[in-house]
């Protein structure tokens, strides 16, 4: 039995198709196809991030073995650069294994070649796109005078504008208050927890700390 060994990439954390549903569709392939899943690696990130900057990935091409699969969702969830994805290919090939995608299977041959090929044009098509729009959109909010981007720390967006954000300030100021004091980043974290100081996004971490501690 073929041993594979899955890979997932999203380019956000909110991304629809998301690592767990990229990863069932993967596990579903492989038992229809007789191969036996040893590990699933995972990286956030754009489509055009090379193979050395995906620490996920990295470890994937460390698991592998000659006969191994690595296997994807689809072809544009291994990157959505052409250049990108054929380094990526040379390095599982240099390693005696075989990238396999679940709309491209594990066809060989000049037809197999040339569909990965069109699938990678395809998905460097639509990222350039998707570049195009958002940098048009950005520049009509530059004209109009409107935030780009999240509010700053402290602030909030209210009809396009940047506002104060009183509650948030509160919470900033009483995080620094604990920093002062010399209380350490995990202590002020476990405080926060027991309190329900929480962020914009109704939850805390380490680096939202930091970076409440280092506002100005």
């Amino acid at each position: 039995m073929k041993r594979a060994i899955i890979y997932t990439r999203t380019s956000t954390s909110a991304q629809q198709i998301g690592h767990e549903a990229q990863a069932a569709e993967c596990h579903r392939w492989a038992e229809s196809h007789g191969a036996q899943v040893v590990a699933v690696f995972s990286d956030t990130c754009s489509g055009a991030t090379s193979a050395t900057d995906r620490p996920g990935l990295m470890s994937a091409l460390a698991a592998i073995r000659k006969g191994d699969l690595l296997l994807a969702f689809k072809r544009d969830r291994v990157g959505r650069d052409l250049a990108t994805n054929l380094a990526i290919s040379g390095l599982v090939a240099k390693a005696g294994a075989q990238l396999v995608t679940t709309d491209t299977g594990e066809r060989e041959g000049p037809e197999a070649q040339l569909l990965t090929h069109l699938l990678d044009a395809i998905a460097t098509y639509e990222r350039a796109i998707i570049r195009l729009r958002t940098q048009a959109s950005v520049d009509v909010r530059r004209k109009q005078n409107k935030p780009i981007g999240p509010a700053p720390t402290g602030q909030r967006i209210v009809e396009g504008a940047l506002v104060t954000d009183p509650e948030e300030q509160a919470k900033i100021k009483r995080v620094q208050e604990w920093r002062a004091q010399g209380l350490s980043y995990r202590a002020i974290l476990r405080l926060c927890a027991e309190e329900g100081v929480t962020s914009r996004r109704g939850k805390i971490s380490l680096s939202t700390i930091v970076r409440w501690s280092e506002s100005r």
